[in-house]
């Protein structure tokens, strides 16, 4: 039997999720065979590899997540037993439901010696199947399948359904929205052409759009623009998402409220910049030549849990294409806004643009991280969403400046008397035992405190999850 422990079990039982997602988001994960099926087709050294920092230095599911999430979530603390063989053949998992798929490893692997602890959420990973994808709910997980090089682009789709992220979407002039149609995101994965072979695991990228890190927090605060309520004409630069958000620095995104708009008031367009050839989005280039510009998506007030992306249409004064390119020109008559590429620079990887709009006084909440009237973000770093009322704010704030005059010298340590306040894993800030609970308990309790709804998606299972999700 092989059971590989990254940490000890025991120390994530007590672990701070936080709202938006942040922290360690470990995996129960079992390797499971068909009845009539015993190959293994991959090593559990190179699975292990794949879904754990034992990988960090390759593109797997942990760099992924890290990078994605601005170091926001990790998979730290995952474990993997197996293999196990199931009671059923591969025909008779193949005649049933993905929960029942899901279920029938998870017998299988707890029958077998594995421990599933109420902090993990479970993946069932398979010698040979007919399906792939995330299973929502309580008694939820991943089913993938181990019988192909494992891929970024599908194992990040299906952990990131179950970290509350819904499909991604392309606009059309003549019909709904296409789900599963943004080239950008990872979201869409089942139709985008931006894909390349990584020489590590198969098949990668695309890297996650702004508004899809924007809804899962991990975004910094600070490189988000947002504008002035009123009309205003300005110019902007903007740095590529594509990048490792580490090693740059200035505007990510910019949100854009479409004032004007009686039916949605809420509503708001994205702005974001992306280049190919970096990182998860090498794949660009197979749009074709000079695969980097703008890329603009819309947000609505009713479905904030899903995106649509915004494509050159010919009523835009270009021909259909992905990329707004410089000189192009973005109106939306009714909604106010226009948005300009001045220039685009490959080398600095910047993009400078220029945003007109009509603006409107009504500045109500919009966003999906926005916090219920009366609250605001805590900022314990540029990381931190969660809402809070404005004197806890100003308390964080004194922590942090006082944190370094509370630490042992030459140490992470605290001075007797004050503990980490780990309102996220890795806050080492030292603070009053009470100001650590306080953290943590604002944290957990984040998602209550935001203005807008997700409804059926969860998140860390802090909240109700919805339906089976491909």
């Amino acid at each position: 039997m092989f059971h590989t422990y990254l940490f000890s079990v025991a120390a994530f039982a007590a672990a701070v999720f936080s709202y938006p997602n942040r922290g360690h988001y470990p995996f129960a994960i079992a390797l499971c065979k068909h009845s009539d099926k015993n190959q293994e087709d991959i090593t559990k050294a190179r699975i292990w590899e794949f879904f754990t920092s034992a990988g960090s230095s390759k593109p797997g599911m942990y760099q992924y997540l890290r990078e994605m999430s601005s170091g926001a979530v990790d998979l730290e603390g995952s474990f993997m037993g197996g293999w196990y063989t199931t009671t059923k053949t591969d025909a008779q998992t193949a005649a049933v439901d993905r929960q029942t798929r899901l279920n029938i490893c998870r017998d299988a692997a707890i029958a077998g010696g594995m421990v599933i602890p109420p902090t993990h959420k479970f993946m069932a990973l398979y010698n040979t199947s007919p399906d792939f994808g995330a299973v929502a709910g309580p008694s939820g997980g991943v089913v993938l399948i181990a019988n192909t090089d494992l891929a970024i682009s599908i194992s990040a789709h299906e952990v990131l359904h179950t970290l509350g992220s819904p499909h991604s979407r392309l606009a059309s002039q003549t019909a709904p929205p296409r789900e599963y149609g943004d080239e950008f995101d990872t979201m869409s994965t089942a139709n985008v052409h931006t894909m390349y072979n990584d020489n590590s695991y198969g098949t990668s990228g695309p890297g996650l759009s702004a508004p899809a890190r924007d809804r899962l927090g991990w975004l910094p605060i600070n490189r988000v623009f947002t504008p002035p309520p009123n009309a205003y004409r300005l110019k902007l630069t903007l740095t590529s998402l594509s990048k490792n958000t580490a090693q740059t620095s200035g505007y990510l995104m910019a949100r854009i409220p479409i004032y004007t708009k009686v039916d949605e008031p809420y509503a708001y367009y994205t702005v974001e910049y992306r280049t190919e050839g970096i990182n998860y989005d090498q794949g660009l280039k197979n749009l074709g030549l000079d695969s980097n510009g703008i890329v603009i998506h819309r947000v609505t007030e009713t479905d904030q849990a899903n995106w649509v992306l915004y494509p050159r249409f010919p009523a835009f004064g270009k021909d259909f294409g992905w990329f707004h390119k410089k000189d192009d020109t973005f109106f939306d008559s009714i909604g106010g806004v226009k948005i300009t590429v001045l220039t685009i620079d490959i080398e600095t990887s910047e993009a400078v643009i220029e945003i007109t709009a009509s603006g409107n006084p009504r500045h109500e909440f919009y966003g999906p991280n926005t916090c219920k009237q009366g609250l605001v973000w805590r900022e314990a770093d540029v990381l931190d969403y969660t809402c809070v009322v404005p004197a806890r704010r100003s308390e964080v704030k004194v922590e942090n400046q006082l944190g370094p005059g509370r630490t042992q010298a030459n140490s992470l340590w605290c001075k007797q008397g004050y503990v980490w306040r780990e309102a996220w894993p890795r806050d080492y800030v030292c603070v009053p035992p009470a100001s650590r609970s306080l953290a943590q308990n604002e944290s957990r309790d984040g998602y209550k405190n935001i203005a807008q709804d997700f409804g059926s998606y969860g998140l860390f299972g802090a909240a109700p999850l919805g339906p089976v999700i491909p």
